[in-house]
């Protein structure tokens, strides 16, 4: 694995650790992974960044009503993503504004 490749994947496992210990809040390790469908041992291999199944982290994230990519985005990255939302659901208002006034005035 390449020098870049191996510093993304750790990375990215971070962040995901930190997301399900966020999502598991004050629950038990146990009692989260009886809620989402997993082993105890697949919640502590995620939450120590070790390897896991990605099917896993799928299961968790549809039960959480996420996308899988939700589970590796930093805060910074979730904020930026929710800001070009906004800016692109103003901008389609505004659009859709202008082809009502363009259909009233014929």
């Amino acid at each position: 694995m390449e020098k870049g490749t191996k510093e993304a994947v750790v990375l990215y496992m971070n962040v995901i650790s930190q997301n399900l210990r966020k999502l598991r809040g004050t629950m038990s390790q146990a009692d989260f992974a009886k809620k989402v469908g997993v082993s105890r041992t697949t919640v502590h291999r995620i939450e120590s960044r070790r390897n896991f199944k990605v099917d896993s982290l799928v299961r968790i994230a549809f039960l959480f009503d996420l996308a899988p990519y939700e589970l590796c985005l930093t805060e910074e990255e979730r904020q930026k993503l929710r800001l070009r939302s906004e800016v692109l659901v103003e901008s389609f208002k505004e659009d859709l504004k202008k082809d009502i006034i363009a259909e009233l005035k014929k």
